[in-house]
């Protein structure tokens, strides 16, 4: 069972990987319509932002840049439907 300081980092870093996607997510739609180019140099410029919050599990799954496509998206998705 995970104690309160486990349970803690875990809220912090949860907040901090969406902080940065929200940024980033702002960005992207401030800068439509995009293409291929634009979109990854937006992401790329918050890949080492973005990478500092996730856990060394994260790093083990998948890149830094699938990571913040994912949460990207699922901001999209919860602005979009609530």
């Amino acid at each position: 069972m995970l104690n309160i300081k486990e349970r803690m980092d875990d809220v912090v870093r949860e907040n901090g990987l969406r902080g940065v996607a929200k940024e980033c997510k702002q960005e992207l739609e401030n800068n439509k319509p995009l293409n291929d180019v634009k979109r990854k140099s937006i992401l790329s410029k918050y890949l080492n932002k973005f990478t500092t919050w996730l856990s060394p599990d994260q790093l083990n799954k998948t890149t830094v840049n699938i990571w913040l496509s994912v949460y990207v998206e699922k901001l999209h998705k919860e602005e979009k439907h609530g």
